[in-house]
């Protein structure tokens, strides 16, 4: 943890989400029975952009351990709108409560306030860069269906540059030993930055190529400029050869997780460069056991045709945001105890 709070995926070591994911799971198998745990205990929900999932969920998770919220929604009913900085306002919240959940437009606000914050923060998403939250539902959605975290193949499809929570997925994704192949929109691709940070941390990239090369064209209503490319830990399907760059071969994916264009942080999309899936890909042979994913809202890219599909898993992922959040919650406040394969 950084300064005792989750400012970004990269502030967990694999012990401490293994703890958050046994005991996310222990809460969801009768998620009724906690009230009493968190007892006199007061979290800010801090919601400065638009939520339903993130500010719900963790709401309700403090709730169903007995605790309470308090709460501002909007710049303009807090004092921030008559002048106040953002660290008085972090100093100020902290003097209210236990715990600070903080939504932020701007990229590094919990990292911020994290710094001088007397109680925990947790990011529920800042800007463009991170959602580690959001990684951590999809975790535990993906650890229930294939029962491992490791040697899977993710696919990540859509806005790979503003989308948040693509950058905490990926980052858990690889710290835990899965291979991750980017699938983005024209022009959504990730930055340069980014691909620089994931290289540095986890290895080589493959030569990119054409989305139709690498089993993912269908996903495409027309021709795509994007390019596909692969980050991974050795696996069945992937070889390095005497130069150690990746040989690809064609690897079906476990899972393809979806982002919509974040138009709100300037993206736009060529409808027929974005891609979506529909029921036809998912009979194809390349898709055959992929689930599907979203960390919603979606727009188009995810047909609703599919909501009822027996391999559709993005109604589970928002539901498993309040025992998530409930083990977080626990853990941070020391509620319930760290393993000690967890680095605190």
């Amino acid at each position: 943890m950084y300064s005792n709070s989750l400012t970004e995926m990269g502030d967990l070591e694999i012990g401490e989400i293994m703890d958050i994911l046994a005991l996310a799971a222990e809460f969801k198998a009768n998620i009724r029975s906690h009230r009493g745990v968190a007892s006199g205990l007061l979290m800010a929900s801090l919601f400065l952009e638009p939520s339903t999932r993130t500010r719900g969920s963790f709401e309700a998770a403090m709730k169903r351990l007995g605790g309470d919220t308090i709460t501002t929604t909007d710049f303009k009913t807090s004092s921030m709108e008559k002048g106040e900085t953002f660290d008085d306002s972090i100093r100020i919240w902290g003097n209210y409560c236990d715990l600070i959940v903080l939504r932020h437009e701007e990229s590094g606000a919990p990292r911020a306030a994290a710094n001088i914050s007397s109680v925990p923060i947790i990011n529920a998403g800042d800007g463009i860069n991170e959602h580690p939250t959001q990684a951590l539902c999809d975790l535990l959605t993906l650890k229930e269906e294939f029962g491992i975290l490791e040697g899977l193949n993710i696919a990540i499809c859509g806005d790979l540059r503003n989308g948040r929570t693509v950058h905490s997925l990926a980052y858990g994704l690889l710290l835990l030993g899965n291979s991750v192949t980017f699938v983005p929109g024209t022009g959504l691709d990730l930055t340069e930055g980014t691909k620089k940070y994931l290289r540095e941390h986890f290895g080589s990239v493959i030569t990119e190529l054409p989305p139709s090369q690498v089993g993912y064209g269908d996903l495409y209503e027309g021709d795509c400029e994007a390019k596909a490319y692969m980050f991974h830990k050795p696996r069945s399907g992937l070889e390095f050869d005497h130069k150690e760059k990746i040989i690809y071969t064609e690897v079906r994916p476990d899972a393809l997780y979806f982002t919509r264009c974040q138009a709100e942080r300037g993206s736009s999309a060529n409808q027929a460069g974005y891609p979506k899936v529909n029921l036809n890909n998912l009979e194809t042979e390349f898709f055959s056991r992929a689930i599907v994913m979203h960390p919603l809202p979606r727009l188009d890219e995810v047909s609703v045709l599919l909501d009822d599909h027996p391999r559709s898993r993005y109604f589970k992922q928002a539901a498993n945001g309040v025992p998530i959040r409930m083990a977080l919650i626990c853990l941070m406040l020391g509620l319930k105890p760290w393993s000690s394969a967890a680095t605190l």
